[in-house]
Order: structure tokens, then sequence, then C-alpha cells
């Protein structure tokens, strides 16, 4: 048994399980977390951790002087939700088996589509999902600015994306896994349009999102899928 103490909780790490015990207790088992994100305490705001099952979000608090705590913890189960990925079908129907695609989100600073300051994804091999990552990023510099309406849908400020990857990298990540496998998104008339125009900012060459751009409507033939939890902050970014 682990125990690590956060600015408003206790955790504790028992019998597979993740026990907060904060306003009120909660139990979260290990074979239930798809995914972790983490971001470090800054010198005006308290660290995060994120824990993602298929529905819900956990988020644990941390000031400075509780770094090593959330690095320990952020790392502990981020091998676990490692671990779950590997063994997770994302269909329930047998006839699905071979089915391989890229899932994808993002999340935006502003009202323009191409001011990206997070991504996430998970890729799907077979049936299984293989890879989960959630990635925060500078939005590019011509739509930087962070409006409050944005942040409070999916808090993140400024400050988290300060030393954060620039957009183009964090797309050029998403297609490099992606290779030539499918992009899947949930609402593609947005997350296409806020690649592209994010893609024109950074000038790079749309042509390599081409794939992308051919998937509308392609939830159909993944509609018994359950929804893959590659979840950012607020929203899910787990797609069909």
């Amino acid at each position: 048994m682990s125990h690590y103490q956060t600015a408003d909780a206790l955790v504790r790490i028992e019998n597979e399980q993740v026990i907060i015990w904060g306003q009120r207790v909660m139990q979260i088992s290990f074979g239930d977390i798809t995914a972790v994100a983490a971001s470090e305490p800054r010198m005006l705001g308290r660290g995060r951790l994120d824990i993602f099952t298929a529905d819900q979000r956990h988020t644990l608090t941390f000031t400075r002087g509780q770094l090593r705590e959330l690095n320990v913890l952020a790392g502990y189960l981020a091998q676990i939700a490692d671990i779950n990925s590997t063994r997770q079908p994302v269909c329930g129907s047998a006839n699905t088996t071979g089915v391989s695609f890229v899932s994808f989100d993002v999340e935006t600073a502003n009202r323009a589509r191409g001011s990206i300051c997070a991504v996430g994804f998970s890729v799907v091999h077979n049936g299984v999902i293989t890879d989960t990552r959630a990635i925060l990023c500078k939005p590019p510099k011509s739509l930087d600015g962070f409006d409050p309406g944005n942040v409070r849908v999916h808090g993140i400020t400024p400050n988290q994306v300060r030393r954060a990857i620039p957009a183009r990298e964090a797309i050029g990540h998403v297609l490099d896994i992606a290779g030539g496998l499918p992009l899947v998104c949930h609402n593609a008339s947005f997350d296409i349009s806020a690649l592209r125009d994010a893609c024109v900012a950074e000038a790079l060459p749309f042509q390599n999102c081409r794939l992308a751009a051919r998937l509308r409507g392609l939830g159909k033939i993944y509609q018994n899928c359950r929804i893959i939890s590659c979840q950012l902050w607020q929203q899910p970014s787990g797609l069909v």
C-alpha cells in the first residue's frame, strides 16, 4: 500500500485500486484507468493530475511542494493505463476484429479553429487500443490568444502551454503515429478544419491531412464500438 498527499486529498494505492480520500471517498479500479494527464505546479497555480476512466475524469491538485508526489503517482498510473490499452478491446462485435485506425480530438485556445492547444489520440490495431496520449501544445503564434470561454470548457491555460511543444510538432506527431491508418474523429467538420487551419497558420502542407478529410461519416462504420477514452481535460477526446 502506498500513500500520496495532494493539495486537498489523500491518495492510497491498495488492492489494485486508487482510493481518494477527500470531501468524499472515491475508488478507481486499476482496470478502469484508460489515460492519465499531468501538469506541473506553476508559480501562481497548482499542478494537476487527471485520471480518466471510460466515462469519468477524476482530478487531483498538487502544490509546488508536492511535485515529487505528482510525478511519482502520474508515472505509476500512466504505466497502468499503458498496460490496460494493450488489453482493451475496442469493439464488442466479432466482425470488427481487424479494424485499425487512429481516433483523435483537439482543443482550441479561442474561437479560431486553428488555435490548437492540445491534441489527444488513441491508436487502434486489429480492434485493440495500443496507444493513448494527450499532448499540450502552443497554438500557432498568429492564433495564440486564450478566450475565457474556451478555458472554461477544457481547463487549459496559457501557463500550462508556455513550455509545451508548438502546435506544428503536435500535429506532425499525430500524423507520424497514424502513418497509413485512417484518422477518425467524433466531430469531423470541426476537428478536420482545425487541423487544416492550424497547418495554414504554421505554413505546413495540408495534403498530409488529406486522409482525414475523407472520413466524414465514418462513425457509422464504428457505431457498434464503445467510446475510446483518450480524454483530455474536460471534454472526452475518445472518439467514435
